[in-house]
């Protein structure tokens, strides 16, 4: 299970490839994240362990390989329950 930190982390650099089709800098990490260059490695250092990240030239940033974007569930089911009671709004989405 990952801080909240590295949950912000993992986002942040998955959405950032996704969007400039390239690796944040390490400026651009401390701007996006609002935190210290040494809470940034102790992130990515998190992320490496629990193999979300692949990080082969540890000082470069630029070559980190994001190997899973979203957090592991614990039992592998979602996060909403689903109730066995009927609400009012039941009504309206099933006709």
């Amino acid at each position: 299970m990952l801080s909240d930190f590295g949950r912000k982390t993992l986002r942040i650099l998955y959405n950032y490839i996704s969007q400039q089709r390239r690796m944040p800098t390490e400026k651009e990490l401390e701007r996006l994240t609002g935190r210290s260059p040494a809470d940034i490695v102790t992130a990515l250092n998190e992320l490496m362990l629990e193999e979300y990240i692949y990080w082969p030239d540890k000082p470069a940033i630029d070559t980190i390989v994001i190997l899973e974007a979203w957090e592991r569930s614990l039992s592998g089911q979602s996060r909403a329950t689903v109730t066995s009671q009927q609400s009012s709004s039941d009504y309206w989405t099933e006709y």
